[in-house]
């Protein structure tokens, strides 16, 4: 009877713990990750916080949506003189819940920094230090943290690819383009920003979708229309219902449905919205 009676108790305890919910860093594994084994002198060269999310749940972009906080990064390492830029994030997902939607996420992303040592830095080598923080998100939201380090040597020859450089070449794919292609014009239409775009060049397309840097501008729930007329292309987006005032700007990156160069099929904009006639 005892025998039984420990092997009922092992098989609660089991379930218990199975059923046990995770943390947001035990959601997410994090490591800072680098495209060369070492640093050039001089050179700017990527390196990179790779994010393995578990299925069926999602982190963010630079901007969350109706949701969510971007992941960020605080550095603690004092290197002087080393430049390291902000991150550059890759096209994020549309991830839409209850009538609103997310812009994050799935399975794997990696989020890609420029580093740079100048020519006449005394050291052989940096010690990369930061506190990474992340919202990963399913029905639940979890936070997570942790702190991730990388050391890499200094020289003043070119370097061997590490295991990640394919990762790093695919994703740099996935970045949005500076816009060369188009200009563009944007205004009110009732309760709609409409977008026109002009002097199109290189771009062949059916659809695209336009993803804010900011809150209120677009309710990022509804469909954005596209309409085409007299070889002019407009995008129809709904307004946000709960913007505190009207926007000035219309900020973001719109994504098309095929490529428009080198693999990527996203390009930047920055366009003023024509004030409504009083």
């Amino acid at each position: 009877m005892k025998i039984v009676a420990f092997i009922l108790s092992f098989f609660i305890l089991t379930l218990h713990a199975e059923d046990e919910p995770k943390t947001g860093t035990e959601l997410v594994k994090v490591k800072l990750i680098s495209e060369y084994e070492h640093l050039m002198a001089g050179n700017d060269q990527w390196i990179g916080l790779l994010m393995t999310i578990e299925e069926g749940w999602h982190t963010y972009w630079r901007y969350a949506g109706d949701s969510g906080l971007p992941t960020m990064l605080d550095w603690l390492s004092e290197n002087k003189n080393v430049e390291i830029s902000d991150i550059k994030w890759p096209v994020p997902e549309k991830i839409k819940f209850s009538g609103m939607a997310n812009y994050g996420y799935e399975d794997q992303v990696l989020l890609m920094m420029k580093i740079k040592v100048p020519k006449d830095f005394e050291k052989n080598k940096i010690v990369l230090k930061a506190d990474a923080n992340w919202l990963v998100c399913k029905e639940k939201c979890l936070p997570g943290n942790k702190e991730v380090s990388l050391e890499l040597p200094v020289r003043n020859s070119p370097s061997l690819p590490t295991e990640y450089k394919t990762m790093f070449e695919d994703y740099s794919k996935m970045l949005p383009l500076e816009n060369e292609y188009f200009t563009a014009e944007a205004k009110f239409k009732g309760g709609d920003i409409v977008l026109e775009l002009l002097e199109e060049k290189h771009i062949d397309y059916s659809e695209m979708t336009f993803f804010p840097y900011e809150a209120e501008i677009i309710s990022n729930g509804k469909d954005q229309k596209i309409e085409k007329n007299d070889g002019r292309t407009k995008l129809i987006m709904p307004l946000d219902q709960y913007r505190v005032k009207e926007p000035e700007q219309l900020k973001g990156i719109l994504v098309f449905d095929k490529k428009v160069k080198d693999n990527s099929n996203a390009v930047k904009i920055n366009v003023p919205i024509k004030p409504r006639r009083r």
